[in-house]
């Protein structure tokens, strides 16, 4: 991941032919630092609690191309961006590369 101009962590991920991709946020590749959100397939377009660091025990991710405002993901290439407090992830967003 590299900083944008507003010190958000992004990276740039190239969606698959089905539109879909998930991910959860690894601190320095560790399992055990391991941020994930409260529900399954999380979208930055709904509500949703940060969980961790810990182990990822649910498999619970955060999930692009299955909220209906990411319509026509298909083979797109999207920007995720990670809001940081403190050294901690406090906000997910994601929006499509042009």
């Amino acid at each position: 991941m590299s900083t944008d101009d507003e010190g958000r962590l992004v990276h740039c991920v190239q969606m698959n032919r089905q539109g879909k991709a998930s991910f959860v946020i690894m601190q320095n590749g560790l399992p055990e630092m391991t941020y994930y959100p409260d529900v399954p397939d999380a979208s930055c377009h709904e509500e949703h609690q940060f969980m961790g660091p810990g182990i990822n025990r649910d498999g619970l991710c955060w999930t692009i191309g299955l909220h209906e405002s990411d319509s026509d993901s298909a083979n797109q290439e999207y920007e995720i961006r990670v809001t940081m407090v403190d050294g901690v992830p406090s906000k997910v967003q994601w929006v499509q590369r042009i």
